[in-house]
């Protein structure tokens, strides 16, 4: 690989809760008006604010202090707000409410990731994985997948993307992901297919393109990588590594 450009990964929190009935199982609360203030906040989260769905999450709280779901979804306010230890606080109450939930655990997870603390954040992804029901359990194994990365464990980084990516086809961070992976395991033809993949689902995300055009060069395929190289510059002339790609492809030419 080219001095100084290496495959980047682009990581973010995906949070749609949806609003409606948000009771735990076994609760006897009455929620009337927690709920509207839960649902309001679930409404700031899809929306994309998350400063502003804390005040009513915390309302919601406080009138129905018993709710896993409003702890939850207070605990994603919390981490979209870039507060991994407040996250975690809010996280760890909704998975005592309700255990079995394999949405809170893997939230824990990635704010215990997002605080540095993999050993704890390994153990809650791996228990959400456990529970059989878990609708969307590609979000565990991305961010499972995520953990080990950092930890250099490869191998099992590789092998939690790839099931990320047989439960969700779609699911082009982890088809990244796991090309960074090949990359770093020195299997360039692998992590083109991983790229191609990723950008034919996100076509207008730069970093893509920069890691597809790393892996064609790694892979001896000169017009291929100057191609996505350029896509890259073209979608994000000032990005991070832009200078290093410019770079590159003048030894392309």
């Amino acid at each position: 690989m080219h001095r100084g450009l290496r495959a980047r990964g682009w990581v973010g929190v995906g949070v749609l809760l949806l609003a409606g009935c948000a009771t735990t199982p076994g609760g006897d609360e009455p929620l009337g008006k927690a709920e509207d203030y839960y649902n309001l906040g679930v409404a700031y989260l899809n929306s994309g604010e998350p400063r502003r769905a804390l005040p009513e999450l915390t309302r919601a709280i406080e009138m129905a202090p018993r709710q896993a779901p409003y702890h939850r979804a207070l605990g994603l306010a919390y981490l979209l707000n870039r507060n991994p230890p407040e996250a975690v606080k809010a996280l760890q109450r909704a998975v005592e409410l309700d255990p079995k939930s394999a949405e809170a655990l893997n939230d824990l997870g990635q704010a215990y990731l997002e605080q540095g603390d993999l050993p704890r954040a390994e153990q809650a992804l791996k228990a959400a994985l456990g529970n059989t029901f878990y609708p969307t359990p590609q979000r565990a194994h991305f961010t499972l997948g995520t953990v080990y990365q950092q930890l250099g464990r490869l191998e099992e980084a590789g092998a939690q993307f790839r099931r990320a990516v047989d439960v969700d086809p779609e699911f082009a961070n982890a088809h990244n992901s796991l090309g960074i992976v090949y990359l770093a395991q020195n299997r360039p033809d692998l992590a083109v297919a991983s790229f191609e993949a990723a950008s034919r689902l996100t076509p207008s995300v730069a970093v893509v393109h920069r890691n597809l055009g790393i892996a064609y060069f790694r892979a001896g395929k000169r017009p291929e990588a100057r191609a996505a190289l350029e896509q890259a510059l073209k979608l994000a002339p000032a990005g991070p590594g832009a200078d290093e790609i410019r770079d590159l492809l003048r030894r392309l030419r």
